[in-house]
């Protein structure tokens, strides 16, 4: 039980840094394009 939960939380945990990493990623290209196109 406590092994699944950790599992559980470590899978969220990396997910969650992984979604933020693309989100991030998404908005300095977007930045990038303006300052290009602007």
């Amino acid at each position: 039980m406590v092994l699944g939960y950790h599992t559980f939380l470590r899978l969220y945990y990396v997910k969650k840094v992984h979604i933020e990493n693309l989100l991030s990623l998404a908005i300095a290209e977007r930045a990038a394009l303006y300052h290009l196109f602007k």
